[in-house]
């Protein structure tokens, strides 16, 4: 039978036996929102804030996170508050990189619109700059929360953001727009250290959908909270479907919104299978999010969940800008069959990239993965993927029944059973 696979901005058309599909993963049917509806949540919301402000910063998310459609609603933001009478010069868009690259010009426009970038002040936040930080608290964690001055000289913060599966905090957006979003490189690498044990080795309470006794996530709440609770806030939580389209938005308070989207999530995207398969062949979802491999890998992680240890993964991600991360494939070289060394490294130095390296390495210590990319094969081989130039002679080999996940990034399987071998 056909099966399609999103490849960039097209599809690639597989032919796999019918026999051989246990089942394709994809998130349960979704409410799907007009922008109208959303706009009229926004406004209410804005126009009930504005009496008990004077100043706003309105954080958004950085250039790797377009699926939120930031610009769409930055754009009402700053037309509603303006409207309400609030001057140009007293709105702030602050872009939460992270520790990420700060966007170019161009960039900017697709972040915040032509209109916005035009109209209102725009910062990059720069987590290495000292001089634009400040000093908020410390977390039960010992740690000591640095954020972007921005936040501080303003009466009111709103933050448009997306939610979906994360890594290491269970789930993105909220909290995470603050810590790590406009955090100093200290406080951002003391939270993500917390995904590793002393000894090197993964925190079991680290992982996709789970924030019960999740570190990285209890100390984000802290962090994010010495801001939000001290000052007037809004939060604009976006939830995409997988396949462009918005399927939920909640607007309100910094966390219980935020709890709202991450319920919502769990519904729709965590997909239940009867039992692991022999293999599976899984694409992040196109472009944007196969555009650099260090993002993709996000789909990857999920697509593990639903195979055998020892089972074949095929990675079809385009990867049209390369890796992504230059930290993230250095360590990908270096520690190259070696997960446990780059794990005791990561104990006396955290970088989150280098973590990313370490949860791919034990990955292709446990499957066998197949990269389909854009990407030269001499990388993928030096970066310890397998290569394959016949994907269809790849597709006759596989062996027993496996998982089809068109939209890997949004998709995040839950075994009935579980399986201690693994």
């Amino acid at each position: 039978m056909k099966v399609n696979i999103p490849y960039g901005n097209k599809e690639l058309e597989l032919q796999l036996a019918a026999s051989k599909i246990a089942q394709a993963l994809e998130p349960l049917p979704t409410p799907t929102l007009d922008y109208h509806t959303c706009k009229e949540s926004i406004e209410r919301a804005i126009v009930e804030m504005v009496p008990s402000c004077s100043s706003f910063t309105i954080i958004v998310p950085d250039i790797t996170r377009m699926w939120t459609r930031s610009s769409l609603f930055t754009s009402q933001v700053v037309d509603v508050l303006s409207r309400l009478g609030i001057k140009a010069e007293r709105i702030t868009v602050l872009i939460a990189t992270g520790s990420h690259d700060g966007a170019t010009k161009e960039e900017i426009i697709t972040i915040v619109g032509k209109d916005v970038a035009e109209k209102v002040k725009i910062i990059n936040h720069n987590c290495y700059d000292d001089k634009d930080l400040v000093y908020w608290g410390e977390t039960s964690y010992k740690n000591r929360v640095y954020l972007n001055t921005a936040v501080f000289n303003t009466d009111c913060i709103i933050i448009v953001g997306g939610v979906m599966f994360h890594l290491i905090a269970g789930f993105g957006g909220g909290r995470k727009y603050i810590l790590p979003g406009i955090a100093g490189y200290d406080t951002i690498q003391t939270n993500h250290s917390l995904s590793i044990l002393p000894d090197g080795t993964p925190h079991p309470n680290v992982k996709p959908s789970l924030l019960v006794g999740n570190p990285v996530n209890d100390d984000m709440i802290e962090g994010a909270g010495f801001l939000l609770k001290r000052k007037k806030s809004l939060l604009i939580n976006i939830v995409d479907n997988g396949y462009g389209k918005l399927s939920y938005i909640t607007v309100g308070n910094w966390y219980s919104s935020w709890q709202e989207a991450c319920h919502f999530v769990e519904k729709f995207y965590k997909v239940k299978i009867p039992s692991l398969g022999d293999f599976a062949i899984v694409s992040p979802g196109g472009y944007t999010k196969d555009a650099v491999l260090y993002q993709s890998v996000k789909a990857l992680f999920n697509a593990a969940l639903c195979v055998k240890r020892g089972g074949q993964i095929i990675f079809v991600t385009q990867c049209r800008y390369g890796i992504g991360n230059e930290e993230f494939a250095s360590a990908l070289v270096e520690f190259k069959k070696k997960p446990k060394l780059l794990g005791e490294h990561l104990t006396k130095r955290f970088s989150m990239a280098k973590y990313v390296a370490y949860s791919v390495l034990n990955l292709v210590e446990k499957f066998n993965i197949t990269l389909i990319s854009d990407i030269p094969s001499s990388s993928i081989e030096e970066l310890g993927f397998k290569h394959s130039d016949d994907l269809g002679s790849l597709i006759n080999s596989l062996q027993g029944k496996g998982y089809i996940i068109p939209f890997g990034e949004n998709v995040l399987p839950y075994p009935e059973t579980t399986d201690l071998s693994r």
